[in-house]
């Protein structure tokens, strides 16, 4: 998107207002039933080609999308509501594409998810969606909509845990809840959906409580769809499974327990991570970044004490000129060897305890970086996890 184009196009008012308002309620119904006769649901074609230009002028900037929504009195009046009626069933194909592609864009403002988007509900249309089309590009634009509803700072994700709140109609399906929702998406063919999927799960984990983690873990289960997931063709999926994975892995509580009860598995899986040639630099500094609050954890960090090839591979990491490994390796062997509610190093050996200290005193120097000496490394979603559309 070129956000000059946007920012010139966006306080044309006549482009914003005046024409996309005549586009989507036409005042000479006549004019427009004669030229439907030469051009065939030329109405639809109209709608379609309003709500594209709204979702591109509001892809990128949060002011667009305030004046877009605040529209001058009795100017589309009820956009929200326009929006989500042509997200029906009966309507055209092209016109519900468009106007989903419109309500990403808006969900991608926090103040549209904490006000219009909880209003209207907006979640219910978009869930319904998924459940019911077979439409690849409904199912891609919707479910990119959900990541971003299930976001920590939107209300809708409250709603999206209460199976009571949908429709009955759809209520047999949705009796398993939003997180097997988006479980099956990610185990879709298609690797756009799988994407949504896992970052949508990702999502939910972030700050989670511990039965959401939970559910979530059950539902993908380790040793079938999330290690199939952590090993996708399609790296970005890769990446946003070993996000959910982080998301998972935070808070001692969390942590202790999902070690406890699926340690090895996770640390086979990891190792795998490490030791695989064709690991990219962003798959690794995941990796190490998991390892980090495995680190931290009170029970959990004997599994990685316990495994010598995986320690052996952060000191490697550590060693290496990208300065994202670097910073990853430092945290983990902060946590591994400093016992903060003791005051002491933990009992490490003489290569890792050395490596500790030097990457304490490293960080102390480059202070500057911010980078913590030790604690939870959260795939935090205020950090660039909005789901945007290509």
């Amino acid at each position: 998107m070129d956000t000059e184009l946007q920012s010139i196009a966006s306080v044309t008012e006549r482009l914003a207002h005046d024409y996309l308002e005549d586009f989507l309620k036409p005042k000479d119904t006549a004019a427009l039933e004669h030229a439907s006769k030469a051009i065939p649901d030329l109405s639809s074609l109209l709608k379609a080609a309003a709500y594209r230009l709204y979702a591109s002028l509001a892809s990128s900037d949060e002011e667009i999308r305030k004046n877009i929504i605040s529209l001058k009195p009795g100017v589309l009046s009820g956009f929200v509501e326009n929006l989500v009626s042509h997200l029906e069933p009966e309507t055209s194909l092209p016109v519900r594409i468009a106007a989903l592609r419109c309500l990403h864009s808006l969900s991608r403002s926090v103040h549209q998810l904490r006000t219009n988007f909880r209003d209207h509900r907006v979640w219910k249309p978009l869930v319904q969606i998924i459940i019911t089309e077979s439409d690849e590009n409904l199912l891609n634009i919707a479910s990119a909509t959900i990541c971003n509803l299930v976001l920590e700072f939107s209300p809708s994700k409250e709603d999206l845990s209460r199976p009571s709140d949908y429709p009955r109609v759809l209520q047999p399906m949705l009796e398993l809840g939003i997180v097997d929702i988006m479980a099956k998406l990610a185990r879709h063919a298609d690797p756009c959906l799988r994407l949504n999927g896992v970052w949508a799960l990702m999502n939910m984990a972030f700050q989670a409580e511990e039965k959401v983690k939970k559910q979530i873990f059950r539902v993908l289960r380790l040793e079938t769809s999330l290690y199939q997931l952590l090993y996708d063709n399609d790296v970005e999926v890769t990446l946003k499974a070993l996000g959910l994975v982080r998301n998972l892995l935070s808070t001692r509580a969390h942590v202790d327990y999902f070690m406890s009860n699926y340690g090895e598995d996770i640390m086979q899986v990891i190792k795998g991570l490490l030791e695989n040639e064709l690991s990219s630099v962003e798959v690794i500094e995941q990796t190490l970044c998991i390892l980090g609050n495995i680190a931290n954890g009170d029970l959990s960090r004997a599994f990685l004490m316990n495994s010598p090839d995986v320690l052996k591979k952060v000191l490697f990491f550590l060693e290496q000129g990208d300065v994202r490994l670097q910073i990853s390796a430092t945290l983990c062997i902060s946590n591994l060897v400093w016992n903060e509610e003791e005051g002491k190093t933990a009992n490490v050996g003489k290569d890792m305890l050395e490596a500790g200290w030097l990457c304490r005193e490293e960080c102390s120097r480059r202070g500057s970086t911010g980078m913590p000496l030790s604690g939870w490394m959260a795939t935090s979603n205020k950090r660039g996890q909005r789901r945007r559309l290509s």
